[in-house]
């Protein structure tokens, strides 16, 4: 289940992965949280709060990888 703003691309998997585009906030049954902010795609998993600006800045829970459309990574430990 998601919550997405109108006319907006929302992608959940198995209740745990939150794909969201044009800056909407997405809420999926399982807690997961994704904010992505303008053309910033982010997918999160495992119950991580992931946001990404356009400076594709990433923040992330301890061990859990979060992925920007650029290409990056990042893992906080």
């Amino acid at each position: 289940m998601c919550i997405c703003s109108e006319g907006v691309v929302c992608i959940c998997s198995e209740g745990v992965m939150c794909i969201c585009s044009e800056g909407v906030v997405c809420i999926c049954s399982e807690g997961v949280i994704c904010i992505c902010s303008e053309g910033v795609v982010c997918i999160c998993s495992e119950g991580v709060m992931c946001i990404c600006s356009e400076s594709v800045v990433r923040i992330c829970s301890e061990g859990v990888v979060c992925i920007c459309s650029e290409g990056v990574y990042f893992v906080r430990v």
